[in-house]
């Protein structure tokens, strides 16, 4: 590591310890990935996690992420499907798609809601997202008229949100 390196690494730290939810975010992956600091996936998961709890989406959705698979964390798919709601309601397109994708299969807890599934599928898509459009598609040929009009009106009333 460089001077530099070292000073950032530091100030990182710093501002890490203060609350700085960026600074957060990033010293969980430096732990993650073992840039300047041990590799160790529990201590990314507390910054991480503290990066989230102060509202970072892509905590929030490493997270969701973390929680689905069990890295750095016990597996707890409810614990998941919450970080990914609160990265989704963000606007994070990634969580959306993961949401989608939980209330289409009823995961982590959720009742099986091809309304709220299509919703999320809906916003992940208008930001570009892979393979939402593709799930969407799919995801209409199991619901009624009335059922595709709801999940179109609750994106319509997200996105006036945002």
């Amino acid at each position: 590591m460089t001077q530099d390196d070292m000073k950032l690494l530091e100030e990182t730290c710093r501002k890490a310890e203060e609350g700085d939810a960026e600074a957060q975010y990033d010293l969980g992956l430096r732990y993650l990935q073992g840039k300047g600091v041990p590799e160790d996936e529990e201590e990314s998961a507390k910054w991480i996690s503290r990066a989230a709890e102060m509202g970072h989406p892509e905590a929030q959705y490493d997270l969701g992420v973390w929680y689905s698979h069990g890295l750095g964390v016990q597996q707890d798919r409810s614990e998941a499907v919450k970080w990914f709601a609160c990265a989704a309601e963000q606007g994070h397109a990634e969580a959306q798609f993961d949401l989608a994708l939980m209330y289409e299969e009823g995961r982590g807890g959720l009742v099986k809601d091809f309304v709220q599934s299509c919703k999320w599928y809906i916003l992940a898509e208008s930001q570009g997202h892979e393979w939402a459009g593709e799930k969407r598609e799919i995801l209409l040929k199991k619901m009624t008229s009335d059922q595709v009009a709801e999940a179109r009106r609750l994106s319509e009333e997200f996105n006036t949100r945002q």
